[in-house]
């Protein structure tokens, strides 16, 4: 039935045994993800965000990671889409609020202007209590408000209506930043870039991979970096996985850099950054 239901204008399918095979598995990873966000499976890895000008870490984004018990860490990209498509994202965003929170809490207390950001799928926007979940992660860790980047994705983007416009608002004006992660990879960004409230906007990694070839056109970069100025926006240009590309993007007039350059993801990361040669 629901194969047939996925067929578009075609209102009939023939079973397939591997049909039932995928339901099984599926029916049993949505178990084990269940069992993962109950008994705490789950840790956080952090990696820097960087000023490009002044060559210092100005925050850090907390990457999710699963610690599976037999299968070691499983890999987000294979989780995440189950967690949003049952609903487990919203317990799990909380609990990743709560620690992303009380980590920043301590760098917050080492250097007041020290930055902490987290992922935030359409899913948990549109849940009634999102901004509610918010609060009580600010409050229960101490790590102020405007200290906190929430990170949409263009799924944001194209669940856009009224509750997630209002929900958004209400963040910003408890003093929370917003950006726009992965920018330039979808049709609806540049559209919808102004109607948001975002503050940041960071640059997809496929424009950043390859700009220290000779061969590749920078302009297309140089464009949106370009426009993210106009706008009065903050830029940062993620991937950046050597010293030519840091280089290029800060002579672009991007203002910050993520990547593996500076940092990777680590559960307790190096809190200041190497010196550039």
């Amino acid at each position: 039935m629901y194969r047939a239901k996925t067929q578009g204008a075609l209102d009939y399918a023939f079973f397939d045994p591997a049909l039932d095979s995928a339901a099984v598995e599926h029916s049993r990873r949505v178990a084990e993800l269940r069992t993962a966000v109950d008994v705490g499976q789950f840790t956080l890895d952090y990696q820097p965000v960087v000023d490009l000008d002044e060559h210092g870490i100005t925050g850090y984004e907390a990457l999710l990671r699963w610690q599976h018990p037999t299968r070691g860490q499983v890999a987000p990209l294979d989780f995440i889409p189950l967690a949003e498509e049952t609903g487990l994202i919203v317990p799990l965003g909380r609990w990743v609020l709560r620690e992303a929170g009380a980590y920043g809490k301590v760098l917050y207390e080492e250097h007041d202007d020290m930055r902490m950001a987290v992922n935030v799928s359409a899913r948990q926007l549109q849940h009634p209590d999102f901004v509610g979940h918010v609060q009580q992660a600010l409050d229960e860790s101490g790590f102020p408000a405007h200290c906190l980047i929430l990170e949409l994705t263009e799924s944001v983007l194209l669940a856009s209506g009224d509750r997630i416009d209002q929900q958004l608002a209400l963040l910003k004006q408890m003093g929370i930043r917003l950006a726009l992660d992965d920018f330039g990879v979808g049709y609806a960004s540049l559209s919808y870039l102004q109607r948001l409230p975002v503050d940041i906007v960071k640059i997809d990694r496929s424009f950043t991979t390859s700009i220290d070839s000779p061969a590749t056109d920078l302009m297309l970069l140089k464009g949106i970096i370009d426009l993210g100025n106009a706008l009065g926006l903050k830029v940062v240009a993620e991937g950046i996985e050597t010293r030519a590309q840091h280089e290029i993007v800060r002579g672009l007039g991007c203002h910050g850099a993520q990547g593996f350059y500076f940092g990777r993801p680590a559960p307790i990361p190096a809190r200041t950054l190497a010196p550039v040669d």
